[in-house]
């Protein structure tokens, strides 16, 4: 399985693309604005914009498992030098990053919660602090 370079390697060696050439994205370490890169599913995909035609399936859909991947390999490289700044930076974003739920829009305009990630972080987690016989505090309540 491929898995994003920042999940591997930290933000070392990462680059914003602008208008005066490449510019390291943080080089300090993961920032506000790294947050916000990585927040894929905060933002309006194509799909969305366009309605999901014909009653399509939402982009968001299709990337929760490969993102779910991500956060299983920043969980379990949680403790090492290059990977522990990334996992403190999304430890209180956890819920904004990887949502719950997600409101979809039919090319009507109707929209309706349709569930994403659900319980799978907790899962994640409850796995990983098994795996290593830690406790990672990450705990979301379960939904009703």
């Amino acid at each position: 399985m491929s898995r994003s370079h920042w999940s591997r390697r930290g933000t070392t060696n990462m680059f914003w693309a602008t208008a005066d050439g490449l510019e390291l994205m943080a080089p300090d370490g993961p920032t506000k604005d790294f947050l916000k890169a990585v927040d894929v599913f905060g933002g309006e995909l194509t799909c969305c914009r366009l309605g999901h035609p014909n009653g399509s399936r939402c982009d968001k859909e299709e990337l929760m498992l490969p993102m779910l991947g991500l956060y299983q390999d920043i969980l379990s490289k949680a403790d090492t030098t290059t990977v522990k700044p990334i996992f403190d930076a999304i430890f209180d974003v956890v819920d904004d990053i990887y949502p719950r739920t997600f409101e979809y829009v039919d090319e009507h305009g109707v929209t309706s919660t349709k569930p994403l990630f659900g319980d799978l972080i907790q899962a994640v987690n409850v796995r990983n602090e098994h795996k290593r016989g830690t406790t990672v505090k990450l705990d979301r309540p379960r939904l009703t």
